[in-house]
């Protein structure tokens, strides 16, 4: 199956305001499997085969200059985290009830636009809403919820929606511990069995190279040590992903200072540690 973006046209897109020469198109194959960041490529599992975009072909500050003139929100992403960091403050402290957030005044004031200062590429787990993690309302950030928090061609489109949409300049891959999807995971690699679902299997197979090489360490570690080295190599894994297998959300990178960071839910004490992609002292990124 293959899927094909639509062709830059004027409107709300920012590619549709590029003008001629502007714009190319790119077919991207699929990575091959697996590919160095972790993910394989998801023939035969249901995702997409292959898929065509368009990538802005702009200096990085005609790229800016572009995003400016549609007056979008240029938040930074250091501002943005620490505004997460604060919310999930108040969150792990019962400080925040989200009334004031979800009231007929915000739905009022956010019905005929939105301009969401994070996007969170999160795990589908019942008990981590992120904008009750981070104490946030209604317009406050774009939330993209699958599985083990994996990332196929539609969660890479979705973030790259946002981003040109928006202008929101953070993505966070937010997994959480004791992940069920990684867990199932590493009990396959341990005992493989037959899984009746291809779709199941798929969200297993994007998992899989990102944990398998933690089975071979030696000392071999607890069983709870484990689950939390497959979490957040699943974490960094997608978080890769996002950073080198998008075209244009690389060029974001480079020309408007786009970010994506890891970060780990704890189930039991409701903390958020941003543990991946964060600046050294030095301002370069730091792979945790």
């Amino acid at each position: 199956m293959r899927w094909k973006s639509p062709t830059p046209r004027s409107g709300s897109s920012l590619l549709g305001l590029l003008g001629p020469g502007q714009a190319r198109r790119v077919r991207c194959p699929p990575p091959a499997s697996p590919n160095r960041f972790g993910v394989p490529d998801g023939s035969g599992h249901g995702e997409e085969a292959e898929y065509t975009t368009y990538v802005a072909v702009l200096t990085p500050k005609r790229f800016v200059a572009t995003i400016m003139r549609r007056g979008l929100s240029m938040i930074g992403a250091g501002e943005a985290i620490e505004r997460l960091r604060a919310g999930n403050r108040r969150f792990v402290a019962g400080r925040w009830d989200g009334s004031e957030m979800a009231s007929q005044t915000r739905r009022t004031a956010v019905a005929a636009d939105q301009s969401p200062f994070a996007i969170i590429l999160g795990c589908s787990d019942s008990r981590v809403p992120a904008e009750l993690v981070f104490a946030q309302g209604l317009g406050d950030l774009f939330v993209i919820r699958v599985a083990g928090n994996i990332v196929a061609a539609s969660q890479i489109g979705s973030v790259e929606f946002a981003a040109e949409q928006f202008g929101t300049r953070l993505v966070v891959v937010l997994g959480h511990s004791r992940c069920g999807a990684v867990l199932a995971t590493l009990q396959e690699l341990e005992r493989p069995t037959e899984v009746r679902s291809p779709h199941l299997r798929s969200i297993v197979e994007r998992i899989r190279p990102s944990v398998e090489a933690l089975l071979e360490m030696r000392p071999s570690p607890g069983r709870d040590e484990l689950i939390r080295h497959a979490v957040r190599a699943n974490i960094r894994a997608s978080a890769n992903q996002l950073r080198h297998g998008s075209p244009i959300l690389e060029q974001l990178s480079v020309a408007a200072g786009l970010r994506v960071v890891g970060a780990e839910y704890s189930l039991e004490t409701g903390v958020v540690d941003f543990f991946d992609g964060l600046p050294d002292a030095r301002g370069r990124p730091a792979l945790g």
